[in-house]
């Protein structure tokens, strides 16, 4: 065993080795299930801090948007047969 385990953890091993596999297999998601329930935050909302991610989505509105007019049906099938030019040649 670690040393970073409780010295109780290897007299619980043992006596959970002389279980039967189902018990064992019982006990493992049980306590799985402990880790992966999510912790209450300070205000009850059910996410720790390291579970939220990215940016809210109200500072990504707009994020795409240039400074011109958008491209036309026309620009964008020019843009694809330079592409294709360049990719594959003439």
């Amino acid at each position: 065993m670690s040393s970073l385990q409780p010295p109780d953890v290897s007299s619980v091993l043992e006596t959970v080795k002389r279980w039967p596999p189902q018990a064992r297999v019982s006990l493992a998601r049980m306590i799985l299930e402990t880790v992966e329930t999510p912790q209450m935050d300070a205000q009850g909302s059910g996410q720790t801090e390291l579970s939220r991610r990215g940016k809210p989505i109200e500072s990504l509105i707009g994020l795409g948007a240039g400074s011109g007019p958008p491209p036309s049906d026309e620009m964008v099938r020019q843009w694809i047969d330079e592409h294709r030019m360049e990719k594959y040649g003439p």
